[in-house]
């Protein structure tokens, strides 16, 4: 086996054996019903923070860019008049 810096055989027999064991716990995780609707439940209840998060930052987006526009606009204003 070398284990040279462009990757040798060392590099990918361990590769593929952390790959397989992940396909692995997957597999058995995913046999079971129980465990694939926990699952299910579990990446619902990710996606849905995930959007509400993401909604948040809008907002917040949004009200800090209306707070620079008239702190801009109140500028422009003083230095014109």
């Amino acid at each position: 086996m070398t284990n040279s810096k462009g990757g040798g055989t060392t590099s990918k027999i361990i590769g593929a054996a952390v790959a397989g064991a992940a396909i692995g716990a997957a597999a058995v995780t995913l046999s079971d019903k129980k465990k694939r609707e926990a699952l299910r439940k579990k990446a619902m209840e990710l996606k849905d923070r995930a959007e509400k998060k993401v909604e948040d930052l809008r907002a917040k987006t949004e009200e800090k860019k209306e707070e620079g526009e008239k702190a801009v606009k109140k500028v422009l204003k003083k230095s014109s008049g």
